[in-house]
């Protein structure tokens, strides 16, 4: 069995079937059942698992990994959504991997508009798992609010990663936990 969102390979789940498992990445998966003879097949995987979007942008979410850490992140460069246990294994991870995977792309060239329209009020993004809002959280010593889903995991705009992880890393060396 293998995540479509990061690729990682479960193996054998020791979960009988139509049970769920759950990814390091945070997705929970439902364990296959067993063919019954004459029943009806299973739905194809890519009926059930819908692709994660960009909050901003609505842009399909792309994996990302360096050194190890594996994020989706919007291609454009709006940011990046870590799952729950991924942020908490990033403390221990490379700040110059988390770096690379903060890095925004070279932004597109705008297309041409005729008229500018005002921004409409900010509403809360949505989970890019669960499509339910999330909610904005300030991140202590640092200043920056990123937006969260309890369930599923933080979405970072670019930039927030490294900085968070920083003052986390900052925090840790000089004994402030």
């Amino acid at each position: 069995m293998t995540c479509p969102v990061c690729g990682a390979s479960l193996g054998d789940p020791p979960v009988f079937p139509g049970g769920s498992v759950q990814c390091t990445c945070g997705t929970t998966l439902v364990v296959p059942m067993a063919p019954v003879p004459g029943a009806e097949e299973a739905p194809p995987p890519s009926s059930i698992y819908r692709e994660p979007l960009c909050p901003r942008c609505q842009a399909p979410l792309e994996l990302r990994e360096e050194e190890g850490v594996v994020l989706t992140a919007c291609p454009v460069g709006h940011g990046l959504f870590v799952a729950r246990p991924a942020l908490e294994a990033m403390e221990h991870e490379s700040f110059a991997a988390i770096q690379k995977l903060d890095a925004t792309p070279e932004p597109a060239a705008p297309e041409p508009t005729e008229r500018v329209t005002p921004a409409a009020p900010r509403s809360a993004p949505l989970c890019p798992r669960c499509d339910r809002p999330m909610r904005e959280e300030l991140v202590a010593a640092t200043g920056v609010v990123v937006d969260v889903c309890k369930a599923h995991g933080t979405w970072f705009d670019a930039g927030e990663l490294s900085t968070v992880v920083l003052a986390a890393s900052a925090r840790h060396v000089l004994g402030q936990r």
